[in-house]
């Protein structure tokens, strides 16, 4: 029962959900350099609605997104002229609404979510990436997929203990061992069964300890370098 449970199909859709998770996350941690004349062009263009806003108490720090894997950002320069301004943000708000007044656009400002602390960090603990992703599909599918990893790891008892721990705490702690779990337990996901290539059982099993630890060093391996080229691809295309 654990076995079709967790057969081919399932750790198919659980590791593009957490690709496609990984790939949202940086576009948040690594957004795309734009203007204020870009963010009103978007807003007026329906492409957006909900901006975020942040402020170091003479600069408006702003996020917004168009796609899912598109994410601007732009600095705001406030000019204090007015003793009575109410405060950085308050000013940024009132210009970007005088700017989109007669489109239909209702623009909703939110402060920046508090994962965003975390930077670059949020990309090595993809647990961290429903708090980031909120209730959007791929953050509920990346909740989703962690906790069936967890759920097999402690119930398929016919893994050593010390495999299992180490799954796990790769898992926990950095987060890129849920990645290499899928693709590589109980066999590496792009082979095909061992029975129909007439092999042994044992072939395409990663082993022990060291073979977990190997999974996950090609893994990130993998990871690293197709993110730069997403986030290098996405800066282009926007430009």
């Amino acid at each position: 029962m654990l076995d079709r449970i967790f057969g081919a199909p399932t750790r198919w859709v659980g590791l593009l959900v957490l690709v496609g998770s990984y790939l949202a996350v940086l576009a948040l941690v690594f957004p795309v350099r734009s203007s204020q004349a870009e963010l009103v062009a978007d807003l007026r263009s329906h492409r957006t609605s909900v901006v975020q806003v942040d402020t170091d108490g003479s600069r408006v720090f702003v996020q917004w997104t168009t796609a899912v894997f598109v994410h601007k950002t732009e600095t705001y320069q406030v000019r204090y002229g007015d003793p009575g301004l109410a405060g950085p943000i308050d000013e940024f708000e009132r210009v970007v609404e005088q700017q989109v007044a007669g489109s239909g656009t209702t623009v909703r400002f939110q402060p920046f979510d508090p994962a965003y602390g975390f930077g670059g960090l949020s990309l090595l603990v993809s647990v961290l990436y429903p708090r980031i992703l909120g209730w959007s599909p791929l953050g509920v599918g990346a909740c989703a997929t962690g906790l069936l990893i967890i759920g097999h790891l402690l119930l398929d008892d016919r893994k050593p203990a010390t495999v299992r721990g180490t799954w796990l705490g790769i898992c926990l702690l950095t987060g890129f061992g849920f990645f290499a779990y899928l693709w590589a337990e109980p066999s590496l996901l792009p082979a095909r069964s061992a029975k129909r290539r007439g092999e042994s059982p044992g072939r395409g099993r990663p082993s022990g300890v060291s073979g977990a630890l190997g999974a996950t060093a090609v893994t990130v391996a993998l990871l690293v370098a197709g993110g730069i080229a997403f986030v290098q691809l996405v800066h282009a295309a926007s430009r």
